[in-house]
């Protein structure tokens, strides 16, 4: 442990020590070298030299604004002292010995502070926008800094501004000071007001110097280290000769690596550059390099085979474009390694089910304006190169492009349009629901697990098994749900997994096998279900089949990254009609209940839909916020979700808009009306979607299905298509759905 400075002891010791800087700053300020500038002139010098303005008041989240307001009073104070100083050759200009010592009996106020413990307040708080607004005119000018202090973090956001060095100047009474010193052979002088809520100075000479300069930052973002963001900069000052208007000089002035003390969801997602997914996926490779990452069918991939490949493929990724990859197929290895290959070369990746109908598909190329598809099925789209993952060779001879992006993935839900609705999901999105999923019990406590992949990667839920699987070493075992030759392979599969991550219809369709259980089954540990509501009856069964299964029920929209909350289901929980969907004390963001529907906010919330689609998403206070359509409650600080509110379902872990389902029907020709509908089991879950419609003589019901798979997947196909000669209609002149759901 390392020895405490002798200020570190005590408030005494630390005062003592303050004390003894201050007088030791007299001495030198009066005995040094050092000739400071004293003399003031109210006859303004004719050049300026530069000119800036700032705002006085500012909205900073968290900071009483009595404090901003006395901040105001100070700097006018201070504006007294230094307006007008002339800085003669040779002299030195010192901040505190021209304004003095901040204190009551001098009238300054108690405004913001800066200390080593944060933001607190103090008489004369706020001088230090005074002393950066001096710093910022010096460094306009060849004037030479010789003494100067930087705030270590970044404090507050940008409000209509941006810092060019990412901090402000720090200045304390008196030996922390802000000192520049006149190397030129011309009186200069400096010239603070306040001007309509706004501070103002001015850099004057007597004439004008032969070159101008300008500052300009470079490579400004922010990052995550150690859970903690960082704004990072370079900020340069280039001198330009005025006669030739030709660049001299190109002085590095700041290296800015300042911690952001702020609400980490106010930091602009465009500016993030996080590599933090990269680092935890590389963390898993450097572990288990020869372990299985992932198997489909007969074929497998180790992780350290996944990383080279991606490796190889990230590089062509980076020479082919910049725009988000399509990557349209199923679970074949070629899908799991284009996923990482993206992630690697900093690509956007879309991921659609091949099941999707061309068509479709090129509504999303055309969304995303996407120019390239990876995929093994033979297909055109105009606009976008459609080739194999192995393709990419061709761009081998291309330049690298330096891509910045912070969205992740999109994947596309059904829009009540008929036009599919991407949600882009970007980087800070996707570290915390990770940071979220690996530390649910009993999740965080497995060890070199096989965790299963049901659902298709163009849902949500496999984001799940994904990246838990990916970031803590597990091996993915990805079945075919297409179930083409039965279901006798998906049950030898679910023999060889731990934890299965699944739909609450997948669980049903396993519990009617006769022969799964505990005895035949014996290394599932755990089911993690997402994606539709679990009924307590499913559960019930679950338990008499495997008396110690852990059974965790999430909840979660894709627009807040697969999932906000999860519950483990006990036993004690049976006794009520609906489960529980999350434990309000270990949530991924924030939930509330607002007119009884579940709304999310924070930083697993996207920042809103491709295409400018209107939704649920809004902003607060600049934080993301999404209006789920779901309806719930909070009871013993445990979510409940009763179902949705408008004409959105779940189906088969599926969420689906009826109105696309309606909106491509009504384009099939001879098709002159039609309604859609779900169906309802005793426990409010969709059991099957039925539409009904009024034709002309010309079509029947399977021309119909057969059109309608050209627009849609499988899945949103409606299960029963009832002819009718007209919609019933309500009294309120409306599509009488009440009256469509008594068709049997």
């Amino acid at each position: 442990m390392s020895r405490k400075l002798f200020c570190e002891i005590s408030p005494l010791t630390y005062k003592i020590s303050e004390q003894k800087g201050i007088i030791i700053r007299h001495f030198k300020n009066l005995f040094g070298n050092e000739k400071i500038a004293r003399v003031h002139s109210k006859e303004e010098l004719p050049n300026i030299v530069k000119s800036h303005s700032s705002i006085l008041v500012r909205k900073l989240y968290g900071v009483d604004i009595k404090l901003q307001k006395s901040k105001v009073k100070n700097i006018e104070l201070a504006c007294k002292k230094i307006n007008g100083i002339i800085i003669h050759p040779g002299e030195t200009f010192s901040f505190w010995c021209t304004v003095g010592k901040a204190t009551k009996k001098n009238g300054y106020q108690e405004g913001l502070v800066i200390s080593k413990k944060g933001l607190t307040s103090g008489y004369g708080g706020g001088l230090c926008q005074m002393a950066n607004m001096i710093h910022w005119l010096i460094l306009n000018s060849p004037l030479q800094v010789t003494e100067l202090h930087h705030h270590t973090d970044a404090l507050f956001p940008d409000d209509r501004r941006r810092v060019p060095f990412g901090t402000g100047t720090s200045v304390c009474y008196n030996y922390i000071d802000y000192k520049f010193k006149n190397t030129t052979d011309q009186n200069v002088q400096i010239l603070v007001w306040i001007e309509n809520g706004e501070l103002c100075g001015e850099l004057r000479s007597e004439r004008e110097y032969p070159n101008r300069y300008k500052l300009v930052e470079e490579n400004h973002h922010f990052r995550k280290e150690n859970n903690k963001y960082y704004r990072i900069s370079q900020v340069y000052r280039i001198v330009i000769d005025r006669e030739t208007n030709k660049e001299i000089a190109k002085e590095l002035i700041l290296d800015n690596h300042s911690e952001v003390l702020y609400d980490y969801s106010l930091i602009p997602e465009e500016q993030i550059r996080d590599d933090e997914l990269i680092k935890r996926i590389e963390k898993t490779i450097k572990e288990y390099p020869n372990r299985i990452a992932y198997r489909f069918k007969s074929k497998k991939i180790t992780y350290k085979e996944l990383w080279n490949k991606a490796n190889k493929y990230a590089k062509l990724l980076k020479k082919q474009g910049t725009s988000p990859v399509i990557i349209y197929g199923h679970k074949d290895i070629e899908v799991i390694v284009s996923i990482i290959s993206c992630l690697l070369a900093n690509r956007t990746y879309v991921p659609v089910g091949i099941c999707t109908p061309v068509y479709r598909l090129r509504k999303i190329v055309n969304l995303t304006k996407s120019t390239l598809v990876l995929t093994e099925k033979k297909i055109k789209i105009k606009d976008a190169d459609c080739i194999k993952l192995s393709e990419l060779k061709k761009y081998a001879k291309k330049e690298e492009t330096i891509i910045n992006n912070n969205i992740v993935y999109i994947i596309f839900t059904s829009g009540s349009t008929g036009i599919p609705k991407g949600v882009p999901i970007s980087k800070r999105n996707l570290n915390n629901f990770i940071d979220w999923i690996i530390k649910i019990k009993p999740l965080d406590k497995y060890k070199n697990i096989n965790v299963l992949n049901q659902s298709s990667f163009s849902f949500d839920l496999s984001v799940a098994d994904l990246y838990y699987s990916l970031c803590n070493g597990h091996t993915l075992i990805a079945i075919d749900n297409h179930f083409k030759n039965g279901y006798e392979e998906l049950f030898k599969t679910l023999k060889e997994i731990d934890v299965a991550v699944v739909t609450p219809t997948f669980i049903k369709l396993c519990i009617l096998n006769q022969n799964f259980n505990s005895n035949n089954y014996k290394k599932l540990k755990c089911i993690y279900s997402c994606g539709e509501q679990l009924e307590v009856k499913t559960v019930k069964k679950l338990f008499e089949l495997f008396p110690k299964l852990e059974i965790i029920n999430a909840y979660g929209p894709t627009e807040a990254t697969s999932a906000v909350a999860a519950c483990r289901i006990k036993k004690e929980m049976l006794k009520d009609k609906i489960l529980p969907v999350g434990e309000m004390n270990n949530l991924a963001t924030k939930v509330e209940i607002i007119k009884n529907e579940i709304v999310l906010k924070g930083n697993s919330v996207f920042n809103g839909y491709i295409d400018n689609y209107e939704g649920g998403h809004y902003k607060e206070n600049n934080i993301n916020c999404y209006k789920t359509g779901d309806t719930g409650y909070i009871k013993d600080q445990k979510l409940y979700c009763k179902g949705r509110k408008d004409g959105q379902i779940k189906y088969k872990g599926y969420r689906i808009e009826l109105n696309d389902i309606e909106n491509n029907i009504n384009q099939i020709k001879g098709v002159i009306d039609c309604a859609v509908i779900a169906k309802y089991n005793e426990e409010s879950i969709v059991k099957t979607i039925k539409a009904f419609v009024v034709l002309n003589d010309n079509i029947n019901i399977e021309y119909i299905k057969t059109e309608l798979k050209k627009y849609l997947p499988d899945y949103m196909i409606p299960k029963t298509i009832t002819i009718l000669d007209k919609l019933p209609i309500n009294q309120n002149g409306k599509i009488d759905r009440k009256a469509l759901a008594k068709y049997e």
